[in-house]
């Protein structure tokens, strides 16, 4: 069985070789013509910065400067950031929120923050309180998880929005069982849900589902589904951590689906090292054992 000390090590220095440079680490699949490129990211960024910032080693904490210094230097309008990170696409409101949550996090401030809080909430409906996905964009849409971020981001700046919170209850039900443009497949969404009541960020009934129904709503196996089944519960994860431990080492470099557009499917397998190292943190496994 692999010592947690060396899939640690191993995890952190694949992280640390690729998270330099340019940062090219998403994959864009196309569904056409079956190519694929990599390209840079700031939303996939951004998340592996959330879910690694839940850690507290030396080796994590460079990584986590490496990940601000270059979401900073991202080109964007005033905050508002774009999937592509650059200054030719529509910018969206969930790039914007993950980048700016990340950014929070991590420096407890927030650059731009009035004018982020003003453009995001600009695009909310006054009569059902969802917000549209896309700033100034005539092809826009309502996406749920989109809002759930945004939810998270009010959150941590201390603002309470209502009528944001009362769509995403009377539609989370809705989302699980059919997903979205975005996140046909929602096992990242669920598991970001459970990732922040771990943080303690959102309570045990925020959008909660029943435990004999996740199965229910999962529609691809990845590597959150395949490696512990039960994913809104960490006990399940304590009590099988070594079986868990031989089933991430053999499948964390596997391509994960974690979300897509009409056109393209996205994997990063920097994210999944991200997630693998906050499990193993989970399982409360020793370093040094």
């Amino acid at each position: 069985m692999i010592k947690i000390k060396d899939f640690q090590d191993e995890l952190l220095d694949f992280l640390d070789d690729k998270l330099i440079n340019n940062f090219e680490i998403c994959s864009e699949n196309s569904i056409s013509n079956n190519s694929s490129r990599k390209l840079y990211s700031p939303f996939l960024l951004s998340l592996i910065g959330i879910v690694l910032s839940t850690l507290t080693e030396t080796a994590i904490r460079i990584l986590l400067q490496k990940i601000y210094k270059k979401l900073i230097s991202t080109p964007n309008n005033e905050g508002l950031y774009n999937f592509y990170g650059n200054s030719e696409y529509f910018y969206d409101v969930d790039t914007t929120a993950e980048v700016s949550t990340f950014i929070f996090n991590y420096s407890q401030k927030l650059p731009n923050k009035d004018n982020i809080l003003q453009q995001i909430l600009g695009n909310q409906s006054d009569q059902d309180g969802s917000i549209l996905t896309w700033f100034n964009r005539s092809k826009n849409n309502v996406d749920w998880f989109v809002n759930f971020n945004v939810f998270i981001l009010l959150k941590l700046l201390g603002c309470n929005d209502d009528k944001l919170i009362k769509y995403l209850r009377n539609n989370a039900i809705n989302f699980y069982k059919n997903g979205s443009q975005y996140y046909d497949d929602i096992s990242l969404s669920l598991f970001m849900i459970s990732f922040y009541r771990d943080l303690k960020l959102i309570s045990q009934k925020d959008f909660f589902i029943p435990q004999n129904q996740i199965k229910i709503y999962i529609k691809k196996n990845n590597l959150i589904t395949e490696n512990f089944k039960d994913f809104t519960s960490f006990d399940s994860v304590k009590n099988n951590k070594n079986i868990l431990l031989d089933q991430l080492h053999e499948n964390w470099a596997k391509d994960i689906l974690y979300f897509n557009s009409s056109k393209a499917f996205y994997t990063a397998t920097e994210l999944n090292a991200a997630i693998t190292l906050y499990l193993l943190n989970k399982m409360e496994v020793s370093k040094d054992e």
